[in-house]
């Protein structure tokens, strides 16, 4: 008599990531030299992505429509994003730079809207 074998797949519910492009402004040291400000990209963030699926429009709140290609679940304890802030999406081997659109905090998430 021959067993059968159950295979289980782990869901996993938030299988990619976003990271943000943060920015240090330059400044004027003690001996009133310039020092120039630097870029680097921050730790990425688990998240699930979901495409629109076409360009979606949404009035966000700084009161403009904008347009959306993606929109990003996020835990509700992520640090706040700033609207027009770069952010790097992150889905298997694909990469987007995207900008955000609209950010807001729900109690048992976070939506963020690119």
């Amino acid at each position: 008599e021959q067993k059968e074998k159950l295979y289980f797949c782990r869901l996993e519910l938030k299988p990619y990531s976003i990271c943000p492009l943060i920015v240090e402004e330059g400044y004027e040291n003690e001996m009133g030299d310039f020092v120039p400000g630097y870029t680097f990209w921050g730790e990425d963030i688990a998240c699930d992505i979901v495409s629109s699926g076409k360009a979606n429009e949404m009035v966000f709140e700084d009161g403009e429509k904008k347009t959306y290609t993606f929109v990003v679940y996020m835990a509700p304890d992520v640090r706040d994003f700033l609207l027009g802030e770069t952010v790097r999406l992150t889905m298997g081997c694909t990469e987007h730079e995207m900008t955000v659109k609209g950010f807001r905090r729900y109690q048992h998430q976070c939506k963020l809207w690119v």
